[in-house]
């Protein structure tokens, strides 16, 4: 369950694990995937009728697949190195290890090497179905891609483990690599505080003060969703996306049943997937009821 905090990384885990566990031991393999999702599915039943209600998603295909395509080799080398080193040395590093595992793969194949090799390709499978028929948010970024990197460094670690000099030269690369940005950045986040933290003054959304002040019995949409969470902890929905074939009616309809909020963010650049603010309020009469310099509130119903 808790893989599902990580959302699509977690459930598209969850599955990968199923289908490598499933060519060892099947009947472990569906024992695993009921613990696993009964615990989610109670979560889902309880936010839908209980809490808030799910996210308003339904399967389409969503445009852009091959563009998001595009991004793997630099956000994977990202994972690597990440961005002390300038992209090309990224790139040629990143595919050094590739085309070495692949190499390995061939030679060895041990059962660790189909392991890593069915783990990896599952992960990606789940991975690109989310993109291609379920969020527009999603792309081969560094957080999607990690499961992908810990698969990846737990193979090449394994057979390098026989060359004791090029084995922790290389684990102490990375090691060093992984951190040195981390410390580089800590005077600048002791000064400033974390880019969404009370201590950045710069990053505060002073209208939060009024979504966190008010009991609010209905639904609250917004365009940064998890920017307005994190100041006032309270559960957001995204507001309609273009890439879903009527969202932006369905979106109406739920605003005719229930009473609505739409926190609107002006400080953070748009989201070009998302209809704007205007295109929402030429179909709905929402009332404004607060503004601030960083923000806009709408309320419906």
């Amino acid at each position: 369950m808790l893989l599902t905090l990580t959302r699509f990384i977690g459930i598209a885990f969850i599955f990968a694990t199923f289908i490598l566990l499933f060519f060892k031991n099947k009947k472990f393999a569906f024992y695993y995937l009921f613990l696993s999702l009964f615990p989610i599915t109670l979560f889902l039943i309880y936010t839908h009728f209980a809490k808030w209600g799910i996210a308003d998603r339904k399967f389409s295909y969503i445009p852009g697949f091959l563009n998001k395509l595009r991004d793997f080799p630099e956000n994977i080398s990202l994972l690597f190195f990440t961005d002390v080193l300038s992209s090309k040395i990224r790139k040629i590093l990143t595919s050094v290890i590739f085309l070495s595992s692949l190499i390995l793969f061939f030679i060895k194949r041990e059962n660790l090497s189909k392991i890593i090799l069915i783990s990896s390709i599952s992960y990606l499978v789940f991975l690109s179905i989310a993109m291609l028929f379920f969020d527009p948010g999603i792309s081969m970024s560094s957080r999607f891609l990690f499961p992908l990197f810990i698969t990846l460094s737990i193979f090449i670690f394994y057979e390098l483990r026989r060359i004791k000099i090029f084995y922790y030269g290389f684990i102490l690369f990375i090691t060093f690599m992984s951190f040195i940005k981390d410390i580089k950045e800590l005077p600048r986040i002791a000064r400033e505080g974390h880019r969404f933290s009370y201590s950045n003054e710069s990053a505060y959304l002073k209208i939060c003060e009024y979504v966190k002040s008010k009991d609010i019995k209905g639904l609250l949409y917004s365009n940064y969703p998890e920017a307005v969470y994190y100041f006032t902890q309270k559960p957001l929905k995204l507001l309609p996306s273009k890439y879903f074939k009527n969202s932006l009616e369905e979106f109406k309809k739920m605003c005719d049943k229930r009473e609505i909020l739409i926190v609107y963010i002006k400080k953070y650049p748009g989201k070009s997937y998302l209809y704007s603010l205007k295109e929402i309020l030429k179909i709905l009469n929402l009332k404004k009821i607060s503004e601030t310099e960083d923000g806009i509130i709408y309320k419906g119903k």
